[in-house]
């Protein structure tokens, strides 16, 4: 047995510490999987009865205690906290303490434990920009209505540039204008002006403004304009380029 090896349910408490420990002297992140209560001390307390639960010990110290349930821990502790592990009467006791608060994890039993070297660099990609919804439109113009067709990028006009010109399925140009954040008073203002620019020689332009959501405000403005919405999230946009 190496220590700092994956625990197994084969392994002693004692066997299964040392390899936790020694996993994360050496900088891994340890993933474990443990019937255990939980206790919290600090600007309130707080106690866990014995369940199955995930807890995980970050290289910075950080700790997170999750449930089988929810994105979000029931219990953590900040990085740069003092983790001490120890056996106790043949229960795993897990320490974490930064400042005024202090967590407890007493472990009856371990399931499993698993543990890696995080990458040197883990930088984290910024997805889902404007420019990533612009050009999952093109690729996908059904992600505004179907029918779209003869899509133009960035096409410029007289008041600026369109972000999107398209065709629909009845021959109406369609001005689309998109925005990542919530849309407010000045987009409707500016896809307005695009539309209006472009009336001057079409009879009939439609005008829709994309966005995640829009604000009460825009939202009238939009529909005394007889302009469009329609909600796109940047977080449901993958950019071509991510692996």
């Amino acid at each position: 047995m190496n220590f700092g090896d994956d625990v197994t349910e084969n392994d002693s408490i004692s066997d299964a510490a040392n390899k936790i420990l020694n996993a994360h002297i050496a900088g891994n992140v340890v993933i474990l999987c443990t019937t255990c209560v939980v206790k919290y001390i600090g600007t309130a307390e707080s106690k866990l009865p014995p369940e199955k639960r995930t807890v995980i010990i970050k290289p910075d110290d950080s700790l997170l205690v999750h449930s089988s349930t929810g994105v979000k821990p029931v219990n953590w502790q900040t990085s740069k906290s003092t983790i001490n592990l120890r056996i106790k009467n043949e229960n795993l006791i897990i320490e974490s303490s930064h400042k005024d608060e202090e967590l407890f994890i007493k472990c009856f039993s371990i399931h499993k434990s698993i543990h890696y070297m995080p990458p040197e660099d883990d930088v984290k990609a910024i997805v889902g920009t404007e420019n990533d919804m612009h050009n999952a439109i093109i690729k996908t113009p059904s992600l505004i209505e179907k029918g779209l067709h003869s899509i133009e990028h960035e096409k410029e006009i007289d008041s600026g540039s369109i972000d999107i010109y398209a065709i629909d399925k009845n021959e109406i140009p369609v001005v689309i204008e998109v925005k990542r954040r919530k849309a407010q008073l000045k987009h409707v203002d500016q896809l307005n002006r695009y539309v209006s620019k472009l009336e001057e020689k079409e009879d009939d332009i439609r005008g829709i403004l994309v966005a995640p959501n829009i604000s009460s405000s825009a939202k009238s403005e939009l529909e005394s304009k007889q302009l469009e919405f329609c909600v796109l999230k940047p977080s449901e946009v993958i950019p071509d380029n991510f692996n």
